[in-house]
């Protein structure tokens, strides 16, 4: 990875697993690259299932313990667990607050997220987390956007440099993840509660891969829109 990358990575997800899936090779790189990758994610994930038996929190728990591990499986640094309410993720200024801490605690140089300006994005948290995210670059750059946070926090603003948006509208960027793919499909199977054919995702997740990289001239790639921020 070029060393233009080099500096903090803050990933944020709506749901444990959207790491993995819209990125997780990415990420992978990131780490192997020395870089200190952490996580954000909003929701519980406490309604991702059609087990009618389980107990939502029970199903919160186990999801929280799968991204960790998801998460070691890709090299990351930190997991940070919002936990709002599966299918209820509101862009509302409390949110955006503690992402905005957040971004002041880690002082990431790149941001990766959903896209939330990708037509028919039919999931409301997917939505919601890459406007709240968004939203939250600002909000950290400028001391008098939640004005708590410098005052009585005394978390200096910062700047992030790059918001990569992952399964964009518009793609501008890609990664070659040929090496880290063995990584990124092992981590996205950390997810047992959302995988009801294992290896078929497996084969799926290489399938879609290798069709990315080869619009790219590799063997595997992530595509991205990379906004840079003046």
């Amino acid at each position: 990875m070029p060393d233009e990358y080099l500096g903090p990575v803050l990933v944020i997800g709506a749901h444990p697993d959207d790491p993995e899936f819209g990125a997780g090779g990415t990420i992978a790189l990131f780490a192997q690259h020395h870089q200190a990758v952490h996580y954000v994610i909003c929701t519980k994930g406490n309604r991702g299932t059609k087990d009618r038996s389980i107990d939502p929190e029970d199903l919160a728990a186990q999801r929280e313990r799968e991204q960790q591990a998801a998460a070691a499986v890709l090299g990351v640094r930190s997991v940070t667990f919002l936990r709002q309410e599966d299918g209820s993720l509101q862009v509302v200024p409390g949110v955006r607050r503690d992402l905005a801490r957040l971004i002041r605690q880690v002082r990431p140089r790149v941001m990766i997220t959903h896209d939330p300006w990708r037509p028919y994005q039919m999931h409301p948290d997917h939505r919601a987390a890459g406007f709240l995210s968004t939203d939250s670059v600002i909000a950290a750059r400028d001391h008098l956007y939640h004005a708590e946070l410098y005052y009585e926090e005394h978390l200096e603003p910062h700047d992030i440099s790059e918001v990569w948006f992952y399964m964009p509208a518009e793609i501008d960027h890609f990664v070659d993840i040929g090496e880290v793919l063995d990584q990124k499909v092992a981590a996205v199977q950390c997810h047992a509660s959302q995988l009801r054919d294992p290896s078929g995702t497996a084969a799926r997740l290489r399938t879609r891969a290798a069709e990315t990289g080869h619009r790219h001239g590799v063997a595997a790639a992530e595509e991205f829109k990379r906004l840079r921020i003046p």
